[in-house]
């Protein structure tokens, strides 16, 4: 059997392909949220003050929109554009959630490398899921984007 140079082109873009296809795709970041949380950080008042601040703070939206918090770093669930779901914890298989200290380093991050991503989505960029408890074992995952924003 004898195999042409149109066959062996065409075989060898399908795998540089699939593998372009394979590695574009991001896994989906996690960030965990404590709604029922007291815990608190300080932060610089502007005056050179020192201020205790919520770690976690959420704020809903009249038209369902939500605002998250997590140690100061600003994250927006849009109602009409993004996933929302409630699933088992046990069903939930994530690797790892991310702690409000890893949230922020992980902004700084991708900041330092793209510093308008909140500006200008790009398939590039993984999914990021805020993770919030519900009793009996349910959690809620909401798709957000990290949106810029001056204290």
């Amino acid at each position: 059997m004898r195999i042409n140079n149109k066959t062996i082109k065409i075989i060898i873009g399908f795998f540089i392909f699939l593998f372009q296809f394979s590695y574009s795709q991001k896994k989906p970041i996690y960030f965990k949220f404590e709604s029922e949380s007291k815990d608190v950080y300080l932060i610089e008042n502007g005056s050179g003050n020192n201020t205790k601040e919520l770690i976690y703070l959420k704020n809903k939206k009249g038209n369902g929109n939500i605002v998250f918090y997590i140690k100061g770093q600003r994250f927006v669930y849009e109602k009409t554009k993004m996933i929302k779901k409630t699933c088992n914890s046990s069903e939930l298989s994530i690797e790892e959630l991310f702690s409000p200290n890893e949230v922020v380093k992980y902004v700084a991050k991708v900041q330092e490398k793209y510093p308008m991503w909140y500006k200008y989505p790009s398939k590039e960029y993984p999914q990021i899921f805020i993770v919030e408890n519900l009793k009996n074992c349910q959690v809620v995952l909401f798709e957000v984007n990290w949106q810029y924003y001056i204290q």
